[in-house]
C-alpha cells in the first residue's frame, strides 16, 4: 500500500497578509498566488475579505492621475435642493477633468464591502445619477467596486435603476467585482476606452 501524497499546508496568516499587501502595491496576482501555493481565486477571495473598502479610497484618488484626471476622496456634491434630509452626497472618490469642481466630474466611485445593504447601494447609484443629470454636458461614469461575492447584487442594483429610470438614467455604469488594484485599474481603463467622456 502506497502512502497518500502529502497535502499542501495552509499558509500562515502572516504570509497571507503579506501577499495581500503585495497585491495592494500592484504585484501580479498569479505570481503571488504561486509563491503562496494557492489558487489565484483563493487569494482574491482572501483579498476581498481582508481589505477594508475605505483603504481603496486613497488608491483611487492617486490612480486618477494615471488617466489624466484629478482625484479627490473627500469631495461633497451639494444637493441642498433635496431638502433638509440630505444636503450633500459624499461618494468614496470622484475624478475630475481639471479642477475639482462638480461641473468637471467624469467619474464617481463607490466601494462597498460585504455588509452593505441593498438600499445603500441603490441610494449611492441614484445620487450619482442626480449628479450626472445636473451636469448634462459631460458623460459621468459610475464605478461600483465590490467583493467578487457581491458582484451580482451590485450589477442587479444598477440594472434595476437603469431599467426603471429609462431616459433619466444618465450614467455609464461599471461594476468591478474585486478589490485587487490591478483588476480595478484594468476595468477602469476598459470602461474609459468604451465611450467618449463628453455627451453630444
Amino acid at each position: 500500500m502506497q502512502p497518500e501524497p502529502e497535502q499542501p499546508s495552509s499558509p500562515e496568516p502572516r504570509d497571507v497578509a503579506q501577499a495581500v499587501g503585495r497585491l495592494m502595491r500592484g504585484d501580479d496576482l498569479e505570481k503571488v498566488a504561486n509563491e503562496l501555493r494557492v489558487s489565484a481565486a483563493t487569494l482574491l477571495a482572501w483579498l476581498d475579505k481582508i481589505v477594508a473598502p475605505e483603504s481603496l479610497r486613497p488608491l483611487l484618488e492617486n490612480m486618477a492621475a494615471e488617466f489624466g484626471y484629478t482625484g479627490k476622496a473627500d469631495h461633497r456634491f451639494d444637493l441642498s435642493e433635496l431638502g433638509s434630509y440630505r444636503k450633500a452626497y459624499n461618494p468614496d472618490c470622484v475624478w475630475f477633468a481639471g479642477e475639482a469642481t462638480d461641473e468637471n466630474t467624469v467619474a464617481v466611485f463607490e466601494v462597498d464591502g460585504d455588509g452593505v445593504p441593498p438600499k445603500h447601494r441603490a441610494g449611492a447609484a441614484a445620487l450619482a445619477n442626480v449628479v450626472a443629470l445636473k451636469y448634462p454636458t459631460r458623460q459621468v461614469r459610475y464605478f461600483s467596486i465590490t467583493p467578487g461575492t457581491r458582484r451580482g447584487l451590485a450589477t442587479s442594483t444598477v440594472e434595476v435603476l437603469k431599467k426603471y429610470l429609462g431616459d433619466k438614467w444618465a450614467l455609464t455604469a461599471t461594476v468591478i467585482g474585486t478589490f485587487n488594484p490591478r483588476d480595478i485599474r484594468q476595468a477602469i481603463r476598459a470602461s474609459l476606452a468604451d465611450e467618449p467622456t463628453v455627451r453630444r
